[in-house]
């Protein structure tokens, strides 16, 4: 790692180890520093571990040895055996990746088996972006041509949900059956995956780091499957959502968007990035009323500015004629839909050219009154013409129809066939990319929020800057003064905040602050002083703990 990936002269080692044993001290220190500085500039580590953005790999001497530590964002140094295994297993793929030298000529595959062992969900994400980069490299990478990467997982956060095509299954038949491969997993709708695993993979309502909150599973299965789809229509990402890295979380409804807010950010001090996506009808706006409310223990678990309804993207939106933007469905060309909904009677139910022949736009169209999105209208046509041979839709399969026949027009399309559709499949595809960036532009806002320093670590900032200037006392008025000052800091109204208020108020009162500030606090009273400070800085976990132990 230090010579062929940080490129580190092997004559600097020599150097470095005849400065150590002549106690050349100074100059052994700047050749530490260099080799270290070279070793952050070429691992470029936090790029692919999100876990710490304080990480950074160092070396440093041990009587005449010289030894890996890391420095985390507790700001101690370890030695790697002193850190989990999960981390030396990921650091082990990390260096084998940036050492790796492709052959000239010939193809190669990388084989792994079980790869996620002692590495967690978030490290397992980290590990795709690196078999990524081993497949698909980037310019100016030292992969110059792609390496197929074949792994076998029973995790589900190995599985890349942005290429649900890539993914076998195999299943192991009895006595002379052999093995079989499930090829194409994503026509099935990750069946037998579902098996496998025990839920959807890229369905799931588990809360990640970054969240995308919508009313119900079928707004999440159109998003996730137009995300996919223009994955492979766009260069652009900001066109298309990561699904490794945004989770989509569906609500039974929208009335219980609030409670699935609270559940992710309302009873922690860590709090993961949060978008809401709601219809733009009563209901979407009851919830938004219910999320500025917040909850009777905690205010404004989510900043208004994360709280969208899908009318407020329709200046980039062209919609068919007669449709009002209410709903996410809204956005689909209304021929898209009635094809996809043709094509479900036929599938599902057994439907006949001339049952199906009966849902018509025009029908639709009639269909539609105030208030009305193109679903409710559909979902009428079939109740009034199609009753009689017990012919239902609903949204979750009017959902899974669309994507399954965007990707058929696509392919056809690509083919150099002719449909009329064609046209209306532009629209989608414009519609969802608008979506999409209007999207992402709030997703980057809120991890740019998540990232900021928490009111902890500014307490414990101001703190540690305050005692190393005033070690033993200091003046009422300088106390007054860091108080104020973290008092200032506290702009969001939360249960944590206002604990913090009350501490504040406390120790002014306490210790007379406010009144004859020229005079020094005593000793005494300056280590209780401290003690109260540390009171501060931890009201928010006290606050966190004392939720759950109430729960």
């Amino acid at each position: 790692m230090l010579c062929d990936v940080s490129e580190v002269d092997p004559e600097i080692l020599s150097d470095l180890a005849e400065a150590l044993i002549n106690g050349k001290e100074g100059y052994a220190n700047g050749i530490i520093e260099m080799i270290n500085s070279r070793l952050a500039e070429r691992l470029n580590f936090l790029r692919w571990w999100v876990q710490d953005q304080e990480f950074c790999l160092r070396i440093a001497p041990r009587d005449y040895d010289l030894v890996f530590t890391i420095r985390d964002k507790t700001g101690t140094e370890y030695s790697i055996t002193e850190r989990s295994n999960g981390l030396t297993y990921f650091l082990s793929y990390f260096i084998q990746f940036l050492s790796h030298k492709p052959h000239p000529e010939k193809n190669e595959i990388l084989l792994m088996d079980e790869p996620d062992a002692y590495l967690s969900s978030q490290a397992q994400q980290d590990l795709l972006k690196i078999f990524d980069a081993f497949s698909n490299p980037q310019d100016g990478s030292h992969i110059t041509r792609p390496i197929q990467v074949v792994y076998v997982t029973h995790s589900p956060f190995l599985i890349d949900k942005n290429h649900a095509e890539r993914i076998r299954v195999l299943e192991k038949g009895k006595n002379d059956e052999g093995t079989r491969v499930f090829k194409d997993i994503a026509r099935n709708h990750y069946e037998p995956l579902r098996s496998a695993f025990g839920a959807f993979v890229g369905e799931t309502t588990l809360i990640g780091n970054c969240n995308l909150m919508v009313e119900g599973a079928a707004d999440q299965i159109l998003i996730a499957g137009a995300a996919t789809y223009l994955r492979n229509c766009t260069e652009t990402k900001i066109e298309t959502l990561d699904l490794n890295t945004v989770t989509i979380v569906p609500a039974d409804s929208a009335s219980q968007i609030p409670y699935l807010v609270y559940l992710a950010r309302g009873r922690d001090v860590e709090q993961p990035a949060v978008i809401v996506l709601l219809d733009s009808n009563q209901s979407g706006n009851n919830a938004k009323i219910q999320l500025r409310k917040g909850v009777p223990s905690r205010k404004n678990l989510l900043p208004e500015e994360f709280i969208i309804q899908i009318a407020e993207i329709q200046s980039g939106i062209t919609l068919s004629h007669g449709i009002t933007l209410t709903d996410l469905e809204d956005l689909i060309p209304l021929p898209i839909c009635v094809e996809a909904a043709r094509r479900h009677a036929k599938e599902v139910y057994g439907a006949t050219d001339k049952d199906i022949a009966l849902i018509k736009e025009d029908t639709v169209l009639k269909k539609i009154t105030t208030g009305q999105t193109i679903f409710d209208a559909m979902e009428a046509c079939f109740q009034e013409k199609l009753i009689y041979k017990e012919v239902y839709i609903d949204k979750l399969s009017l959902s899974r129809s669309v994507i399954n026949l965007i990707n058929i027009l696509n392919l056809s399309r690509k083919n150099g066939g002719k449909n009329s559709l064609f046209s209306e499949l532009s629209i989608f595809e414009t519609n969802f990319k608008f979506l999409f960036k209007y999207l992402n532009d709030k997703i980057r806002k809120a991890r740019e929020k998540l990232d900021d320093e928490s009111i902890s670590d500014r307490v414990e900032r101001y703190k540690r800057r305050f005692f190393r200037d005033y070690p033993l006392s200091t003046r009422r008025e300088d106390a007054r003064n860091l108080l104020a000052t973290i008092e200032d800091l506290l702009i969001e109204e939360t249960e944590e905040t206002e604990r913090i208020k009350k501490q504040i108020q406390n120790l002014l009162h306490t210790y007379k602050l406010e009144t004859e500030m020229y005079k020094i606090i005593d000793r005494d009273d300056y280590e209780e002083f401290k003690k109260g400070l540390e009171k501060i800085k931890y009201a928010g976990r006290v606050v966190s703990q004392e939720n759950k132990f109430n729960q």
